[in-house]
């Protein structure tokens, strides 16, 4: 089994379908790394794009890219600034 991997950073949109819905998400990380989130897409998680996110998961490498399989997430609060 595979060890459970945490990330955090801002989830954003990556490819649409013809109409227009959001078909694929990535993770922008502070590192500035784009990592795409694998299939299926949890339900609730389109509805947290461009909110920072953190995720639990696996790597995997289907067909030559590498993916993030989410196995749940949590939405962080946002940071206040003074």
């Amino acid at each position: 089994m595979e060890q459970e991997i945490y990330l955090t950073g801002l989830l954003i949109p990556v490819d649409w379908s013809g109409n227009g819905s959001v078909k694929a998400v990535a993770l922008a990380t502070a590192d500035e790394k784009e990592i795409p989130i694998g299939g299926p897409l949890h339900p609730n998680i389109i509805g947290h794009l461009r909110q920072q996110v953190a995720l639990w998961g696996t790597f995997e490498d289907p067909i030559g890219q590498t993916v993030f399989n989410v196995n749940r997430f949590h939405p962080m609060p946002p940071h206040s600034v003074e």
